[in-house]
């Protein structure tokens, strides 16, 4: 993954998944995460360093860059609104939670509204034009 060092928390797309993104030092974590297949990636300066799936409603990853431990922490705050908080620690202290939801974005919202409307007519229409 290219990485450059950004000031933007949040990145999500109903198609490409939620980035979180935090600066520790002159570290950039970027925690990536996507609903559909419960893949989580963590990142530290573009490296891969952590990697599962989870399909529950909290997830913790757990990794080491030089002394330092951290714990990035997923948690599905709300899974009608699709609102999650995702938690960086470091050497046991909190460093920052950022909170999103895909529901407060009015332009992801509309995207999955769209879609949902797009497949929604023509799976009605496939099916009434097979049925006549």
């Amino acid at each position: 993954m290219h990485t450059t060092k950004t000031h933007t928390p949040v990145i999500s797309s109903p198609f490409t998944g939620t980035r979180f993104f935090f600066i520790d030092d002159d570290r950039e974590i970027v925690f990536w995460g996507s609903k559909f297949t419960g893949k989580e990636i963590a990142y530290v300066d573009g490296q891969t360093i952590s990697e599962k799936r989870t399909y529950g409603f909290k997830s913790i990853h757990s990794f080491d860059v030089d002394n330092d431990n951290y714990e990035i922490e997923l948690e599905v705050t709300n899974p009608l609104t699709e609102s999650m908080s995702c938690t960086l620690i470091k050497n046991g202290a909190h460093l920052k939670t950022t909170n999103y939801s895909l529901w407060k974005d009015k332009k992801s919202a509309l995207k999955v509204f769209l879609t949902s409307f797009i497949v929604g007519a023509v799976t009605g229409f496939t099916v009434v034009s097979l049925m006549s």
